[in-house]
């Protein structure tokens, strides 16, 4: 029988034993906000970063953009 492929490829990241307690810590007393397990935190947090820098990078274009459409009226 074939096996399954899989929709992503997963990587390893390596974090200090620290930070790893810390965010364990942080998940077992916020049980309310679901999290099962420290990888999952971890790709939320980093989707999140990704998207604000992402924001960060197109704002100045959109303030140019506004300016210009204001000027224009």
């Amino acid at each position: 029988m074939p096996k399954a492929s899989r929709r992503y490829r997963y990587g390893g990241v390596t974090l200090p034993e620290p930070l790893i307690k810390r965010i364990e810590r942080f998940i077992e007393e916020r049980p309310e906000l679901g999290y099962s397990s420290t990888a999952e935190f971890v790709k939320e947090a980093v989707r999140e970063k990704i998207e604000k820098y992402e924001e960060q990078d197109i704002m100045p274009m959109l303030k140019r953009l506004l300016e210009k459409t204001v000027r224009e009226k």
